[in-house]
């Protein structure tokens, strides 16, 4: 006799909630500090390695094989779908030859976002996490 499969809903209109994605081990996690002097963990994935993910900041790096790190883009991404704002950055991260995403997810609006976006792509040195030495 099958099953009956009911699909919890939520409490804004009825909608199906969005089922959690598979968790990815990240590779590492890495302190960044913005020219404001905040600092904001993120989850480094590989560029295919990097699960489906809600809004939150971004960047797109490219790691050569003596380690060295190159930031070409700080982000952010805004769809609600976790699964478009994976597209964009994997099409971003083709486009530009990044091999890691750096995650920061624990702003919880869109401008708390906005800020740290601008934190940390601000200055001379943006990008550069709170260790500059793992990054030479």
């Amino acid at each position: 006799m099958g099953m009956i499969l009911r699909i919890p809903t939520s409490q804004n209109g009825g909608r199906p909630v969005t089922p959690l994605h598979s968790y990815v081990q990240p590779l590492r996690l890495e302190d960044w500090q913005g020219v404001s002097g905040c600092h904001y963990q993120h989850l480094v994935y590989g560029l295919l390695d990097c699960p489906a993910l809600p809004k939150a900041n971004y960047s797109l790096v490219r790691r050569s094989a003596d380690g060295r790190q190159t930031i070409l883009k700080i982000g952010r991404t805004s769809e609600e779908a976790a699964t478009l704002n994976l597209a964009k950055i994997r099409h971003e991260g083709a486009v530009l030859g990044a091999n890691e995403v750096h995650i920061h997810v624990m702003a919880r609006t869109d401008g708390e976002r906005a800020r740290i976006a601008f934190d940390l792509s601000a200055g001379e040195d943006a990008g550069m996490p709170a260790s500059a030495a793992s990054w030479n």
